[in-house]
């Protein structure tokens, strides 16, 4: 895993990242970005192949904002422990 990028969303620090993950359960590896919380969750934004970090950063925060709106508890869903 290597960050590309990290930035501040309501005190968290949230990191755009690029990850190895296995393509469809074969044995081919494909290098794939996404925005992973403090507590390694994925934040569920749509990445495309040649969109800029910036580009995913503010589409992060619009996302988290628009939840926010919606009544979802952000801060705590993106620090809370995940089991494993």
């Amino acid at each position: 895993m290597k960050v590309r990028k990290s930035f501040e969303y309501k005190c968290i620090t949230l990191r755009i990242v690029d990850v190895e993950e296995q393509y469809m359960n074969g044995p081919n590896m494909l290098l794939m970005t996404r925005v992973l919380a403090p507590n390694n969750g994925q934040v569920p934004v749509k990445v495309t192949r040649n969109q800029s970090l910036k580009s995913i950063q503010a589409d992060t925060i619009t996302l988290l904002d628009i939840l926010a709106e919606q009544g979802a508890d952000v801060v705590n869903e993106l620090t809370k422990h995940i089991d494993s």
